[in-house]
């Protein structure tokens, strides 16, 4: 058994010193950092890569919604990407439910299958009528009632939208994408599971005289087969990557040191030591030095001068 000694045991006055002084070096916090808690309200379904590319996807989507609007109403518009949002289908479900001023265009892979929607809010829609119309029997922003031309108009775009986004999807390998032959009005469209995920697509159309919104809702998983890695770029050579790789490994410098040789002495043998002892190497004097870079033998010698400066003559070469 070992006995402590009382000569190692800490005073209080030093163990509070102690902690005095862990407490200073301790991290700070900075009061700068915002903190946020996790929403389990909102999905995480795209990677960090995938919603890069989501961005790019929206910003095609549009272009081709400004094109198709353009022929469709025969005017000057510009067509912008307003967010880009994940969502719960029951939280979707919740803030859409039973909102008789909103119209749905249900769309899919498949007519059978209802794997989302075009959304246009009534002022929307009006608007885009008065686009189309252009003057001829114009709707007036505060009717109650939508006659079967206006909303076959409202079709014309909500199909519109389905038409680029299938364009969009297609060009980078997704999936087609077609639209229900009926547009529904009030009631939430879609009949998923409460925990589908859903990506919500927000747009703005302008015009000189005026502005309308439209949203597209999709399942998650439908966008992913065009989310994937853009590989339209040209392919880059690997011997020119290689050539390249050498060349600039070439120029790179690097320390070399000459070893002339490694022995064991005690200690207090060096302690020992004083000027004008001689050391005796375990080396033979005909034997060539090492020469190393990073701690290998690259290079074997011999000592030389060169004027007044040491030198080596070269007389191995490691495969390195």
């Amino acid at each position: 058994m070992i006995k402590a000694s009382s000569g190692n045991n800490i005073s209080k006055d030093k163990l509070i010193s102690i902690l005095k002084r862990v407490q200073l070096n301790s991290p700070k916090i900075d009061s700068n950092v915002k903190y946020s808690e996790h929403n389990w309200h909102k999905p995480r379904h795209f990677s960090i890569e995938q919603s890069a590319t989501l961005k790019l996807f929206s910003e095609k989507l549009a272009e081709y919604i400004q094109a198709d609007i353009t022929n469709l109403c025969h005017g000057d518009f510009i067509v912008s990407p307003l967010s880009i949002t994940e969502h719960y289908s029951y939280t979707l479900e919740r803030d859409f439910y039973n909102n008789e001023q909103n119209y749905y265009l249900n769309l899919g892979h498949d007519k059978t299958v209802s794997q989302g929607f075009v959304a246009i809010n009534k002022k929307s829609a009006l608007s885009m009528v008065r686009f189309i119309l252009a003057g001829e029997d114009e709707p007036e922003e505060e009717q109650q009632n939508i006659s079967n031309l206006e909303e076959s108009l409202i079709f014309d775009t909500a199909e519109t939208a389905v038409v680029a986004l299938d364009k969009t999807s297609q060009s980078r390998g997704g999936y087609s994408l077609v639209s229900s032959p009926e547009l529904v009005r009030g009631n939430w469209p879609l009949n998923l599971d409460s925990l589908e995920e859903l990506c919500r697509l927000d747009f703005k159309i302008e015009k000189k005289d005026g502005s309308a919104e439209l949203s597209i809702i999709i399942v998650s998983k439908l966008l992913e087969p065009a989310l994937k890695a853009d590989n339209s770029h040209p392919k880059i050579d690997k011997k020119a990557i290689e050539r390249a790789l050498s060349e600039n490994i070439s120029k790179v410098p690097v320390t070399i040191s000459a070893k002339i040789s490694t022995d064991l002495l005690q200690m207090q043998d060096i302690t020992g030591l004083q000027p004008g002892d001689l050391i005796v190497l375990n080396k033979k004097a005909n034997e060539p030095i090492d020469i190393q870079v990073n701690g290998t033998d690259v290079l074997h010698g011999f000592p030389a001068t060169l004027g007044s400066q040491l030198a080596l003559t070269i007389t191995q070469k490691e495969d390195f």
